[in-house]
């Protein structure tokens, strides 16, 4: 590991710990937060912040370069520019005593291993080895997983690269020359910093995906317990959103018959021991079951391996979306003064201000969540919460509204692809997840 690499990890590092402190306007309004809550909630405000002052710092970099000489330019780029904001936050929240104490560390009692180290050790491994696989470099060249991200992979290495070596600002399209870029593009932008200063691609890759899906597993677990008042329902959420799909793993079954019906004695136990230790890559998606002597196409994938690192904005969107869930539920349903219900909405509506630029998908999902919301939980706060949405996200949504597919992005396709037979189609798309939740509103 070369310093470079070293210095931005640190760099990440304050940044997670800055916004840790930024928090603590949460909790001066009454949201209490548990460490590990805190520490989810901070890195995803914190990366976040990192990415937005590496827009102004590129938006500045330019500047400097055709002002002040392409030396000194760069090096506001690389390191002046990323440390600096970064420093002068960590200061400004050290003397108005925002910052984590030392103090409350030391009041978590350190217990034997249990149930809890076993279950977070877990996510951490599993998490740690999602992200470590996003790139390689070996023998056989650049190699990525899972196989969803083979794509994926090719245009955000472009948006990076462009960013990072191509003073790509304000951006343009990387692929399409002349284009304007119409899409949320901050982790990249994110990404892109590091390397920039010299740092790796496997270290920028795993310094930006590990954090993000570590705090998704610590919002997911805190949003099922805030909600159901349960924190086993909240880690089951968590279990059913990791490993999630549909009935996808009927084909592998199929498949298994078969090396059960073809192999001999010999050759069925290892033959059953390769099929399940390297199972059919399309398992969930781009795959089909015989249902009644009719295939039925199989469309939903993994959340993690097709969405979440593929589609990198996700990670940025899926937790932030979770944090504004939690305040909309701390705020509208818990007894306060009126005046820090105002100002958690507030704080509700700078994180959907900053979701267009980290992902768009996100910011319709909330406001199309919020409008009705605001009719049943009727208040003033709602001023202040669509108020600071329209002022921090209405410029990026209006340029994201550019975009050229603006016209085809909204269409209705009843039953999805599932045209010729619905019903087939969706179950087995949805999986236990139909039965499961006729239980829940039957209970």
């Amino acid at each position: 590991m070369q310093l470079a690499d070293i210095l931005v990890i640190f760099l990440f590092g304050l940044a997670i710990l800055n916004g840790a402190g930024l928090l603590s306007s949460l909790e001066r309004c009454g949201v209490g937060l548990k460490w590990w809550e805190r520490l989810s909630f901070g890195t995803v405000l914190g990366l976040a912040l990192l990415a937005l002052s590496g827009l102004l710092v590129m938006i500045g970099a330019g500047a400097g370069e055709a002002q002040l000489g392409t030396w000194l330019g760069a090096q506001m780029h690389n390191w002046v520019g990323a440390w600096l904001p970064q420093i002068i936050l960590a200061i400004l929240l050290a003397r108005s005593g925002w910052l984590p104490r030392t103090s409350g560390w030391r009041s978590l009692k350190l217990k034997r291993p249990g149930a809890g180290v076993i279950w977070y050790g877990f996510w951490f491994l599993l998490c740690g080895r999602l992200a470590g696989r996003v790139i390689d470099f070996d023998a056989a060249g650049v190699t990525t997983a899972p196989a969803s991200n083979y794509g994926d992979l090719a245009f955000h290495l472009s948006v990076i690269s462009s960013f990072a070596f191509g003073g790509n600002m304000p951006p343009e399209n990387p692929i399409f020359a002349g284009v304007t870029f119409t899409y949320p593009f901050l982790i990249d932008l994110l990404t892109a910093l590091p390397v920039r200063m010299g740092a790796g691609w496997e270290v920028a890759l795993l310094i930006t995906t590990l954090p993000l899906l570590l705090a998704l597993v610590g919002i997911v677990e805190s949003l099922g317990e805030r909600l159901t008042g349960r924190r086993w329902i909240g880690r089951l959420a968590l279990l059913l959103l990791f490993f999630n799909g549909g009935l996808g793993f009927l084909s592998l079954a199929r498949e298994l018959r078969e090396v059960l019906a073809a192999g001999s004695a010999e050759t069925k136990w290892p033959g059953i021991v390769g099929l399940l230790v390297h199972p059919p890559a399309a398992s969930t998606i781009n795959n089909s079951v015989l249902l009644g002597g009719a295939e039925i196409p199989v469309r939903y994938g993994n959340l993690v391996t097709t969405l979440l690192i593929p589609q990198r904005s996700l990670m940025f969107g899926l937790p932030l979306v979770g944090m504004i869930i939690i305040l909309w539920q701390w705020a509208l349903t818990r007894e306060m003064a009126e005046r820090e219900r105002r100002r958690v909405m507030v704080i509700a509506g700078i994180l959907t201000g900053l979701l267009p630029l980290l992902h768009a998908h996100g910011f319709l999902a909330a406001l199309l969540v919020a409008m009705p919301l605001a009719l049943v939980y009727r208040g003033g706060h709602w001023l202040g919460y669509f108020g600071m949405v329209g002022l921090v996200g209405g410029i990026p949504a209006w340029w994201l509204s550019q975009t050229g597919v603006r016209r085809t992005l909204f269409a209705w396709h009843p039953g999805w692809e599932g045209r010729g037979d619905i019903v087939s189609f969706w179950i087995i798309n949805n999986g236990p997840f139909l039965a499961v939740l006729l239980v829940v509103l039957g209970v």
